[in-house]
């Protein structure tokens, strides 16, 4: 009899023990068999933690894995993650403690840490939390993602913000998202952006609708050009990529690429796996840089930053990946001297002088000067400060234009920051979409002439107008003026001011009741130096 009792207690043992690596659980809210380190004491302090996907090495997880909370050392709860089972999205309890069977587990403003269990390897993998949130009673905060690697993670969970700013902005991402479409990915900014284009596509964006276009959805690869309507951010949460893998193609000519590594780069590091001589210039939005043979990457584009986009030209089609041998450099942001402010997102396109100054035939080789571009309505456009060109030892003026359509002419001269004075310069350009005129080595020579007193014109206004337009002229010293105007085949209509004029603000209105309605320009000369506004006369 009792060797029969025994056989029955075996036979059930047997039936009921649990497999390798799992232990009976001591809580009967849980599974009845569960990972050896996942067992806990349960409680009626107690919160639950939903997350939308849970992922180990980049995979969302078997049904047979679990995940479990804990406080340090001990484990708080944990869970079977079978979607199936949980409509669409599971919790991890997470006890509190509440008596002597449940020491150590959370308290109020304490952070769990998190393992899953792969059921398959019977191993525990650490696991991250997209955002740390404390444990309260009672709480049920809904987390995006919990991931996890088991050997180490080649990509990280991030959560973003990619400042905008009212106008162009060129961008690109370095995340991976579950949904890459342009509603998903660009959703924290409804209503505020108006037109999105790559090289190849674009979309706009419609209230009743979202984004709708060719453009669908973006990619790691890309720069994107984005029109926002404020300034405003985009919100972003997804895993990082692995630039180390990600292929970028290129295409003989200019190519809109996207930047991939998730720290900011020097430009010789960022592209040591272009063959040297295959690309030769590369911008952004803010500087530019031309490759050389004896020194690489040469210019005011110093490095390579997250989320910005960049055009880059080639000479032959080729693929590539980013080095990712990251530097420690800090963000460069774009500074700009107090009294030569642009606002850059204001324009869609841009080109690119290098210059070297010139007075009475001599180079310019001291700090001194910021070369000046500005468009025909007094706008500045574009600016540069001196840079050392070590191949020969000369300072060359890098100088980035800004504008939004081609044919517009483009107005130099130098400001001498020492002196505080203005020199004219001979010659004017006119602003191309990607224009690149001349390089380190071969600048573009620029002749510096006509000192020029400080002075300034208010821009036009009514403009359109009918039949009168006024704007002022402020001179800071007593100048010979002369004020005419010409219509649109560059013929001198009329005379506004002929004469010297003293140092202060003067008023000046033209009366156009005897012109017919057209296109005309304003153009003011001290000094042999000419500023002219557009002005539109309607009637």
């Amino acid at each position: 009899m009792n060797n029969s009792l025994l056989y029955i207690i075996t036979f059930i043992n047997i039936i009921f023990s649990c497999p390798e690596g799992y232990t009976e659980s001591s809580n009967s809210s849980q599974e009845d068999c569960i990972p050896e380190l996942f067992n806990y004491n349960s409680s009626t302090q107690q919160a639950a933690y939903f997350f939308n996907n849970v992922y180990l090495d980049g995979v969302l997880l078997d049904d047979d894995d679990w995940v479990g909370a804990f406080n340090g050392e001990t484990c708080v709860g944990s869970r079977k993650w079978n979607i199936s089972q949980c409509n669409g999205i599971c919790d991890v309890p997470v006890l509190g403690q509440d008596s002597q069977l449940t020491q150590g587990y959370m308290v109020n403003g304490l952070v769990p840490s998190f393992k899953i269990f792969k059921a398959s390897t019977l191993s525990y993998i650490d696991a991250n939390p997209s955002v740390n949130f404390p444990w309260s009673n009672f709480s049920t905060p809904i987390l995006d993602v919990l991931y996890g690697c088991e050997v180490g993670c080649l990509q990280e969970y991030i959560n973003t913000n990619i400042s905008l700013y009212d106008g162009w902005n060129w961008i690109s991402l370095n995340i991976i998202d579950d949904d890459m479409s342009l509603n998903s990915l660009l959703s924290s900014i409804n209503g505020n952006a108006q037109f999105i284009k790559s090289q190849e596509y674009y979309a706009d964006y419609y209230d009743d609708f979202g984004w709708f276009g060719s453009l669908n959805n973006l990619d790691n690869k890309s720069m994107y050009k984005l029109k926002m309507d404020v300034d405003d951010n985009i919100n972003i949460s997804g895993f990082s990529v692995d630039s180390s893998t990600l292929i970028v193609d290129l295409f003989n000519g200019w190519n809109w690429v996207g930047y991939t590594p998730q720290s900011s780069l020097d430009l010789n590091t960022a592209l040591v796996n272009i063959p040297n001589g295959v690309a030769d210039f590369i911008k952004s939005q803010y500087y530019y840089s031309e490759f050389y043979d004896d020194i690489g990457w040469f210019g005011s584009l110093e490095q390579m930053e997250p989320y910005l986009g960049y055009l880059l030209r080639v000479n032959e089609d080729i693929s590539f990946t980013y080095n990712q041998n990251f530097s420690n450099r800090s963000f460069l942001l774009y500074e700009d001297d107090n009294d030569f402010t642009i606002n850059i997102y204001d324009y869609e396109f841009n080109g690119v002088i290098t210059a070297a100054i010139y007075f009475e035939n001599k180079r310019v080789d001291n700090y001194d000067y910021i070369l000046l571009a500005y468009d025909e309505n007094n706008n500045l456009i574009g600016k540069a400060t001196a840079l050392y060109f070590p191949v020969d030892g000369n300072l060359i003026f890098p100088l980035m234009i800004y504008g939004n359509e081609s044919q517009s002419q483009v107005y130099l001269k130098v400001y001498n920051k020492k002196l505080e004075k203005y020199y004219n310069i001979d010659q004017n350009f006119t602003f191309s979409i990607d224009m690149i005129n001349g390089d380190a080595i071969n600048p573009v020579k620029l002749m510096a002439s006509n000192f020029i007193d400080q002075f300034s014109i208010s821009n036009p206004y009514p403009n359109p107008f009918n039949p009168t337009v006024s704007f002022s002229l402020d001179l800071e010293s007593d100048n010979f003026v002369d004020i005419v105007v010409y219509n649109l085949y560059g013929q001198k209509i009329d005379k506004i001011q002929s004469g010297f004029l003293s140092s202060s603000i003067h008023h000046f209105k033209w009366d156009a009741k005897n012109f017919s309605s057209g296109v005309y320009f304003i153009e003011t000369t001290i000094n042999n130096y000419a500023r002219t506004n557009k002005v539109i006369l309607i009637k």
